[in-house]
């Protein structure tokens, strides 16, 4: 949980990721095919992972300024 009491979970299963969009956004792309859904998962999980190690690398440059500060 963070500090506003929000949980965060990565989603790294692509049914779960698809599953998650229509749920929680009502977005069920059903004239997607497998392969379809397959490329477009790709892109989104590619994607989070660069945004991913963006995050690490801001948080690491955050707590070694604080640490010369």
């Amino acid at each position: 949980m963070d500090a506003t009491g929000r949980q965060r979970r990565e989603i790294t299963d692509q049914a779960e990721w698809y599953a998650t969009v229509a749920d929680r956004f009502g977005i069920a792309l059903p004239d997607c095919g497998p392969a379809e859904r397959e490329a477009l998962w790709q892109k989104v999980y590619a994607a989070h992972l660069v945004w991913k190690e963006q995050q690490a690398t801001r948080e690491n440059t955050v707590e070694e300024t604080a640490a010369h500060a």
